[in-house]
């Protein structure tokens, strides 16, 4: 992750309206970094059970606008891959 991370804070940037992952606390922003990631560049993990994971860490460690961020943030990144 921290190898892209640039690339990964761009595409959270990008998918992410009137918010910035700088703004998010960041056990939020950690999970959605590596819930992109997964959808990205893990080629053994399907994209739903990265979405499903990410979820689930955000219930358990988030507030509900940050999980719903990452969740619209992670839906929106694989309907384009």
């Amino acid at each position: 992750v921290i190898t892209h991370l640039d690339t990964l804070n761009d595409l959270a940037n990008k998918h992410m309206k009137d918010w910035r992952i700088n703004r998010i606390d960041k056990t939020g922003a950690a999970i959605l970094r590596i819930g992109l990631y997964e959808i990205l560049y893990e080629e053994d993990t399907p994209n739903i059970v990265a979405i499903n994971e990410a979820i689930e860490l955000a219930k358990k460690y988030s507030g509900d606008n940050v999980r719903k961020i990452i969740n619209a943030v992670l839906d929106k990144v694989n309907n384009e891959n």
